[in-house]
């Protein structure tokens, strides 16, 4: 694992609203929230398990499961940050389209080699 260190009592993500409400958004914003309070859920098990004076091997197993859901965040931010740069860059390019010698000039991006990464896969 990496060397994230979390303790029981410093972990909190604030509110984003109401679990009872319809997933709105974009795919990329819905995982980002699911992320979101799956780590909530795991920070909020760590902490009762801690409380409760679990055995060390549950808190070290709840520890590993908020490091994989601080994980999931991470990653979900960087496809929400990649969807809202390519939503920016379209609209930056419907208003200034390049000129036909412009397009000519601009090599073909090959989608393959982008190091784009399929959360859905």
């Amino acid at each position: 694992m990496s060397g994230i260190r979390i303790e029981a009592g410093t972990t909190s993500v604030g509110t984003t609203g109401s679990s009872a409400t319809a997933a709105s958004g974009s795919p990329a914003q819905q995982a980002y929230d699911r992320a979101v309070k799956q780590l909530a859920a795991a920070q909020k098990k760590l902490s009762q398990d801690v409380f409760d004076k679990a055995p060390e091997a549950t808190i070290k197993v709840d520890q590993a499961a908020v490091e994989a859901a601080a994980l999931s965040v991470a990653a979900a931010t960087a496809a929400l940050a990649r969807e809202q740069a390519k939503a920016q860059e379209g609209q930056t390019s419907r208003t200034a389209a390049p000129t036909p010698a412009q397009q000519a000039e601009a090599p073909s991006r090959d989608r393959s080699r982008t190091g784009d990464v399929d959360l859905y896969a």
